[in-house]
């Protein structure tokens, strides 16, 4: 007798009709006789599911043929319509392939091959997901405002400083008071409501996120230290005002 190649589908063994049809030793054509057996009830993606495999022929190239992966249940019952020795020796082999199969040992290698197969799809999951986590992450920065202050502050500037900047070029007052954008420059702000009064409210230009970078890369003021008192000086200076009067004789700062 061959032993047959026992196949896990969906947590549940199966078999190859094929083998099994080789093993019975059937004479009838394979696709004849499995047709002859679906008279006995057996249902298609229940009992037994439609494969494709392939067999070598003569000149030793490879020919696709059809097969089926057929349930132990069904197969100990084809095994039964022979009414041969060769079937009774199948079905007994298959019964004790079942048995094996369920034992408490069995069981529980599945169950933990079960646990390792989720772990490793859900650390792919992770893996796949994290990029999409940074992105959002990312979507939740862009929508973080600044108020002028703040931005000046960020960038190491002035307030009144920073604000010349921005009225010579990128904002404008309104009518009422409030400051605008400019037209060209829309895309790096937002306008926030607030209540002014009770019954009065007003809308407060703010940068957005993307207004943020921008202001960033543009005006941030990098700043060395004086080396003789360790106070902020504009980058490529050494030395702040007081101290080039006192201790360098008044020469031009580098």
């Amino acid at each position: 007798m061959n032993e047959l190649q026992i196949i896990e589908k969906d947590g549940i063994q199966a078999v190859s009709a094929r083998e099994l049809y080789k093993g019975l030793e059937i004479t009838d054509r394979f696709n004849r006789w499995f047709e002859s057996l679906l008279k006995y009830g057996f249902v298609e993606n229940e009992d037994f599911t439609s494969v494709k495999t392939s067999t070598l022929v003569n000149n030793g190239a490879k020919r696709e043929i059809d097969d089926f992966v057929i349930s132990l249940d069904m197969a100990k019952q084809i095994c039964m319509l022979q009414r041969s020795e060769i079937g009774k020796t199948y079905r007994n082999y298959l019964i004790r392939l079942e048995k094996a199969w369920n034992t408490p040992e069995a069981v529980m290698a599945r169950a933990l091959q079960l646990a390792n197969n989720k772990l490793e799809s859900i650390k792919q999951q992770v893996a796949i997901m994290q990029p999409k986590a940074v992105v959002y992450d990312e979507l939740v920065d862009r929508s973080k405002t600044m108020n002028f202050r703040d931005m000046a502050a960020k960038l190491g500037m002035k307030q009144t400083e920073f604000m010349t900047i921005l009225k010579a070029k990128y904002v404008y007052k309104n009518s009422i008071g409030e400051y605008r954008a400019k037209a060209e420059y829309q895309q790096y702000f937002t306008l926030r409501t607030f209540n002014k009064s009770t019954d009065k409210t007003g809308e407060q230009l703010l940068f957005n996120m993307e207004g943020i970078t921008y202001f960033i890369n543009k005006y941030k003021v990098e700043k060395d230290t004086c080396k003789h008192c360790g106070e902020k000086v504009p980058a490529g200076h050494y030395c702040c005002l007081q101290c080039w009067n006192e201790y360098e004789g008044g020469k031009e700062i580098d």
